[in-house]
């Protein structure tokens, strides 16, 4: 009997571990992931579209934290299966990865401190601009400025408004809907520079090659989200 039962806890053990699936997440780029310092609890748009997504595709998705150039080699060591942090969809980057199917439009917008003198994209010409790195703007720069921009990276949002808040670069970009979040909870201590300017083909959830199978499944469970609303839900919750 005692046989039967350590093999019963074995498979259950296999089965548990089977439906688990890794996710990276940054855990610092409201409002799409959060982190509660003291409970250690995540939050924002894209952990409630993936939690949905888990439910739909009956596993359990284990949040691994860490920084966004991280991202592309977890994927490629197995680190974690799955990466969403509003990852931009772009041709070099299907090259190399699986996207789902987008689930926002992606889009990105220049900022800068309230004070400045800066009041339009085109007065960005030869000045110093913060990133975070590993993000899709060297071509979108070359496009506007002929790279006539100094640009600073740093590996977390945070680190790009301190950069901002201490003068140490005059503006900078990141994704229009977190710009929304940091304009409006932020008592008018920045300004947008210009309107949001299109870039990629969405933010999508994060593969590697040859896991197509997994990845039909979040496709799946996000255009049954998309059918019966409970998208719309989750997107009113975070944006107007």
């Amino acid at each position: 009997m005692k046989i039967l039962v350590s093999i019963a806890i074995m498979f259950a053990s296999l089965i548990s571990s089977a439906q688990t699936i890794n996710v990276g997440i940054t855990g610092s780029n409201p409002p799409f992931t959060l982190t509660d310092d003291q409970t250690h609890h995540y939050s924002g748009f894209d952990i409630d579209i993936m939690n949905e997504v888990s439910k739909r595709m009956n596993v359990n998705f284990n949040y691994v934290q860490m920084k966004f150039k991280d991202f592309f080699p977890a994927i490629e060591n197995g680190r974690v299966n799955l990466a969403v942090d509003s990852i931009i969809i772009t041709p070099d980057r299907k090259k190399k990865y699986l996207f789902s199917m987008p689930y926002l439009v992606s889009k990105v917008q220049f900022l800068t401190n309230k004070s400045s003198p800066i009041n339009t994209p085109s007065d960005i010409v030869n000045k110093r601009i913060g990133v975070r790195q590993s993000t899709q703007f060297k071509g979108l720069f070359s496009k506007l400025y002929n790279n006539n921009v100094h640009i600073s990276v740093y590996d977390q949002i945070s680190d790009v408004f301190n950069a901002l808040s201490e003068n140490k670069v005059d503006a900078i970009i990141i994704n229009s809907d977190a710009a929304q979040y940091w304009l409006s909870n932020n008592d008018n201590q920045y300004k947008p520079l210009g309107l949001p300017i299109p870039l990629g083909m969405g933010f999508g959830v994060i593969a590697k090659q040859g896991q197509n199978d997994l990845i039909k499944r979040v496709n799946k469970a996000l255009q049954g989200m998309e059918s019966d609303g409970s998208y719309l839900k989750i997107y009113s919750t975070y944006f107007n």
